[in-house]
């Protein structure tokens, strides 16, 4: 007789059928019935995906004729995706926590985080943001890769209402990792699926570091660059052990002009993660932008109000006033350097 085990579901305990004594052997009502047998686990039957396919809508009905604002300190675009990439460790973590730290002011923050990554994340935003605001900013790790949870993450931004999202990374989240740039398949359906749970999404993504800094595509593929609404490259320029100080340049905006470049700087203390930001500009950008009237910010104050309170509105003013200007900066705002000009912005801590 072939030996085998017979599991009661019952207790858990196997009985060998060649250990049953012999006249217990053959008889039918000695036989234990199938169903207090447990079987090998069977394959749960494949349900179809839920439909992804949402009503249409007539471009007359509810759209605004202008751009929306700019999110997170001009950092994120809110038609969209915006695309954060550099090497490894090269700080994009910092940025975005940056980013979430203005994006709470407008409403919950999900994080949808392939990367697992969670222990960084409360590290630095607890550092960053105050408890009321921790406690909008919402953490998942998803079962499945992104084109697949497309509509759980729909739900879940509707439960909490969230109104953006970040997602850490664009490759932790595709169904194989494919990179190459003759691919088009994985980036389209990752866009699409970031296009069901529509919310403005800061997207995460690597390069390799061979290819140095501010390479012009994220994972060297075109299609991730063009299916992104805007792209921002990011550098590291300070060394192990000093505070972070990053780079960012922008290297995508659509239909909204390309930004300036900015500097991060990220300083630990003892209980707050103090960040300082600056823009970067030539003196023709500077001349420019005040020129133009659409950065006020750019002049001290006190200068500005005396113009505004003597009726010499920005589009009247000169290089020759510009100059003056940047040669009796009390408030130390604008600074020269080999690269051009930085222009100090702000600190948060």
């Amino acid at each position: 007789m072939t030996r085998g085990l017979l599991r009661l579901s019952s207790d858990g305990s196997e009985w060998d059928l060649d250990d049953l004594p012999l006249g217990t052997r053959d008889p039918a009502d000695r036989i234990i019935p199938f169903s207090q047998i447990v079987g090998p686990a069977q394959p749960e039957p494949k349900s179809e995906p839920p439909s992804v396919t949402r009503a249409y809508e007539y471009l007359s009905e509810g759209i605004d004729s202008e751009l929306g604002s700019m999110l997170a300190d001009g950092l994120m675009v809110p038609e969209g995706v915006t695309v954060l990439y550099g090497p490894g460790g090269v700080g994009k973590g910092h940025v975005a926590c940056e980013a979430i730290r203005h994006l709470v002011l407008d409403g919950p923050v999900l994080i949808v985080d392939y990367e697992a990554h969670r222990s960084e994340w409360r590290k630095r935003l607890r550092l960053m943001l105050s408890v009321e605001q921790l406690e909008r900013v919402a953490y998942v790790v998803p079962e499945a890769q992104l084109p697949k949870s497309a509509v759980a993450l729909r739900d879940m931004v509707r439960e909490i209402g969230a109104l953006s999202m970040v997602v850490d990374s664009y490759q932790a989240g595709t169904p194989d990792g494919r990179v190459h740039a003759e691919q088009a398949d994985t980036p389209r359906d990752m866009f699409r699926a970031l296009a069901v749970v529509g919310v403005p999404t800061l997207m995460l993504a690597h390069v390799t570091k061979s290819g140095g800094d501010h390479q012009p595509h994220p994972y060297g593929s075109v299609f991730v660059h063009s299916y992104a609404r805007m792209t921002w490259s990011i550098a590291r320029l300070s060394d192990d052990g000093d505070p972070l100080t990053v780079e960012l340049r922008n290297q995508k905006a659509n239909d909204r002009p390309r930004d300036l470049p900015r500097r991060y700087t990220f300083t630990y203390t003892e209980r707050r993660l103090v960040v300082d930001r600056e823009v970067l500009m030539s003196r023709g950008d500077l001349i420019a932008s005040v020129l133009r009237g659409q950065k006020a910010w750019l002049m001290p104050a006190a200068i500005y109000t005396l113009m505004v309170q003597l009726g010499v509105l920005p589009d009247d003013m000169t290089v020759q006033h510009i100059g003056s200007l940047l040669r009796n900066d009390k408030g130390d705002r604008f600074e020269r350097s080999a690269e051009g000009w930085k222009v100090k912005v702000g600190r948060h801590a």
